[in-house]
């Protein structure tokens, strides 16, 4: 099992290539960057190392295998030769989520992602029957042990033929529930989209950084994560030390039946341990991480997230507007994400103008020597931001085309 394996990170769409140098800082060198995140050859202990540290991706899966297909009936056939009895027990859940690449979608064998899942679940199960002599493994959607993902992809050199990798899901959850966001607030940014805003703002070498439409904290938390260089699953991994079952892997029979891993990454965690420790022993009273928003409810809720952090003491949060605010201090990031057209009830669109105008006055007026970052999907209102651009980095929030733009007010 110290021998490397192929695996893959996915990520949010944009998020690759930053993806790519965060396992690079990991210590993983072999990648291939795709559509969607990164693919890498690795021992199993690396893989469980990109589990704990990684900021920005969604989930690691292990490859189980891969063949071509010109029917949906060969699946069950190639899936045969696949020993899922080395993968998971049999008295264990699993569940089968197919993706389709975008390209071949709508094609007569693609029409029903649902129906080629019950093709592998049906040679899965025969698998096991075969096997444990007319016994097999129950499919569960809400709490399986082991998840495969099905992706088919298109085959470049034969277009009557279709390429199938599957995987094995090492998550479970996926790496940026990071564990502190408990309550709703309208339009929630995922965690990793706003720790690589954080990363893009330079936020760790900032004297100061407000994010002056904070909402549930989500991007606040995460600046404040990466600025003290607290790992991203500083919330998860002492449920492990307690014996709890954190991530899928932990019910997988590569992890399972091998001690020597098992002691590897014990290791690893203690690492953590330490990691954090002294993480958070170096945090400072009065450090400037400050985060206000116009909504009460807002603040509430943010206060919240933070406090479930341990990072209460140290990131102050209040009611104001930014639009007229002054901030402390010569120099700082500063940080704004504004409602989008989409979300606002009829007739408010001038209201939005205007938020958009007074922000750019107030940066004008009060944030001589800062970085100004607006994050927006929509153009049209960027520019009633009356001041030169000094970066424009392109991001998706969820389907929306989004843009951090800079502003460096001299």
């Amino acid at each position: 099992m110290g021998q490397p394996n192929l695996f893959y990170v996915s990520t949010s769409r944009g998020l690759e290539e930053m993806l790519e140098q965060e396992l690079k800082a990991l210590g993983i060198e072999n990648m291939t960057p795709t559509r969607g995140g990164v693919e890498f050859k690795a021992k199993p202990i690396e893989a469980l190392r990109v589990i704990l540290y990684s900021r920005l991706g969604s989930r690691v899966y292990q490859k189980i295998s891969s063949f071509f297909i010109r029917k949906d009936k060969d699946i069950y056939r190639m899936a045969r030769r696949v020993p899922w009895d080395e993968y998971f027990k049999v008295e264990q859940y699993f569940s089968i989520k197919t993706l389709v690449e975008n390209k071949i979608k709508g094609h007569k064998l693609t029409k029903s992602p649902m129906h080629l899942s019950l093709v592998l679940k049906d040679s899965i199960a025969d698998h096991f029957r075969e096997k444990t002599y007319g016994k097999r493994p129950n499919v569960s959607k809400d709490a399986p042990d082991f998840q495969v993902l099905q992706y088919i992809s298109e085959c470049p050199e034969d277009k009557d033929k279709y390429n199938v990798t599957l995987y094995q899901d090492l998550t479970g959850s996926p790496l940026f529930h990071r564990g502190y966001r408990t309550k709703y607030f309208e339009a929630p940014m995922k965690e990793n989209l706003a720790a690589a805003l954080a990363i893009e703002m330079k936020v760790d070498q900032a004297e100061s950084f407000i994010d002056g439409m904070t909402g549930s904290g989500t991007v606040l938390i995460e600046a404040a994560l990466i600025k003290h260089k607290i790992p991203a699953s500083f919330l998860k991994y002492p449920q492990y030390k307690r014996k709890i079952k954190v991530w899928d892997f932990q019910r997988h029979r590569f992890f399972m039946d091998d001690s020597s891993l098992q002691r590897e990454f014990d290791r690893e965690i203690e690492r953590l341990d330490q990691d954090v420790l002294r993480a958070f022993s170096k945090i400072k009273p009065g450090q400037k991480i400050q985060g206000f928003d116009i909504d009460p409810k807002a603040v509430s809720i943010a206060k919240t997230h933070i406090n479930g952090t341990g990072l209460g003491a140290f990131i102050k949060v209040d009611q104001a507007d930014i639009t007229d605010f002054k901030p402390e201090g010569d120099s700082g990031v500063l940080f704004c994400n504004p409602p989008y057209g989409v979300r606002l009830a009829k007739g408010e669109e001038e209201k939005l103008k205007e938020l958009y105008y007074q922000l750019g006055e107030n940066f004008k007026e009060n944030f001589e020597g800062w970085s100004c970052y607006v994050f927006t999907s929509m153009p049209e209102l960027r520019k009633r931001i009356s001041l030169k651009t000094s970066s424009r980095t392109q991001f998706y929030n969820g389907q929306l085309d989004s843009r951090l733009v800079g502003y460096q007010i001299y």
